[in-house]
């Protein structure tokens, strides 16, 4: 069972790695990086994390943020490369925090992992649609 999870965490994660090689970097990555950062840092320690406790919003995972702002890095790279880059910053500070800073890392072993893996899968496949579309259109 434990390598299914595995599996999972590789699986959700394989996308958003992958395009880092469609991106093309520049200095605003770091921008995206550090006021994604910031932000997250704040919902943290300022006390907003716990209302989406009181929402019923905590399905939402930080994976399902990085996946659909890996999307848009997509999205925006085919228009310009340059800005895209604040895009995939986002993505991966996201990605990173879900990692290394959750309790569950992609909601394994959480009280909301079915829902969250359904929001997880339907993320999934829009994000290598969107990829596929990037590399063949």
């Amino acid at each position: 069972m434990q390598l299914l999870k595995v599996f999972k965490a590789i699986l959700l994660s394989a996308p958003i790695l992958l395009t880092s090689q469609l991106i093309k970097w520049s200095s605003l990555f770091i921008y995206g990086f550090i006021v994604a950062g910031l932000v997250n840092w704040i919902w943290w320690h300022r006390g907003y994390a716990g209302s989406k406790y009181d929402g019923e919003l905590e399905f939402l995972e930080h994976y399902h943020w990085s996946m659909f702002m890996c999307m848009v890095s997509i999205v925006v790279s085919r228009v310009c490369d340059y800005f895209a880059s604040v895009f995939y910053g986002i993505t991966l500070i996201f990605w990173l925090d879900e990692c290394f800073y959750q309790d569950h890392p992609f909601a394994i072993n959480s009280g909301h992992e079915f829902r969250s893996d359904v929001i997880g899968v339907l993320l999934f496949f829009a994000l290598v649609l969107v990829l596929f579309w990037r590399v063949y259109f």
